[in-house]
């Protein structure tokens, strides 16, 4: 298995989603299937949900996944204090 990803909410009227996980398999890291992992995503939320854009949270010290995010088009819009002190920055794409 090389990872799951979720959607945790999805508002339809807006065509929204909000991805809540994406965990890869710590073993298959720096491989690129990552990038690979979340573009498939990203095109099966297109076609099979018809959603416009994505959101979604990434701690500020997890690098490798703010950059696989940046390199499938996620730009970043804020960043948010979490209640345990932790920063976490949103960021989305338009699907196109």
């Amino acid at each position: 298995m090389i990872g799951t990803i979720e959607i945790i909410t999805r508002e339809e009227e807006s065509e929204v989603a909000l991805i809540g996980r994406f965990l890869l398999n710590p073993e298959l890291t720096g491989k690129g299937l990552g990038t690979k992992a979340l573009n498939a995503f990203i095109n099966f939320c297109k076609t099979e949900y018809s959603i416009r854009k994505i959101r979604l949270f990434v701690f500020d010290y997890n690098i490798s996944a703010f950059k696989c995010y940046k390199k499938c088009g996620f730009s970043e819009i804020e960043t948010v204090m979490r209640p345990n002190g932790w920063k976490a920055i949103c960021m989305e794409k338009e699907v196109e």
